[in-house]
């Protein structure tokens, strides 16, 4: 026969792993990502030295390095942008700027632009380096 005591620290080492498993699982979530930022697009242009109306005579700046700022000017995100030019930073609703810090093949960086970040909405912005051809 099992004494009260008994029944009680067999119920407590049932119930302490269901307990320690529930207590892992809240403290391990993570919350969600903002679903607004900023889409970012860094090009290099001219590429071509004649122009040709309606014709992009840009191109895709792979490994362009940029800084995201916030409204006091100090650095938030520091990053590069993928093969293709681009790069989407998970952003709060606010005033950034954006400013490009390496841009490979150009001569000549663009200037800092700004950028309001709207509530469940990716802002484009487009950089455009310089590379000196004309």
């Amino acid at each position: 026969m099992i004494s009260k005591t008994g029944r009680m620290h067999r119920a407590l080492a049932c119930l302490a792993p269901v307990l320690v498993l529930l207590a892992c699982g809240e403290s391990m979530e993570e919350p969600d990502p903002p679903n607004s930022g900023l889409a970012i697009t860094v090009v290099r242009g001219p590429i071509n030295p004649v122009e040709q109306p309606g014709v992009d005579n840009t191109a895709p700046v792979a490994d362009a390095g940029f800084a995201i700022l916030n409204s006091a000017g100090r650095d938030l995100f520091v990053a590069s942008t993928s093969p293709d030019g681009t790069a989407r930073v998970a952003l709060s609703v606010g005033q950034y700027a954006v400013e490009v810090r390496s841009c490979p093949g150009a001569l000549a960086l663009p200037a800092r632009q700004s950028a309001a970040v709207i509530a469940d909405e990716f802002t484009p912005v487009r950089l455009e380096c310089d590379t000196g051809i004309r």
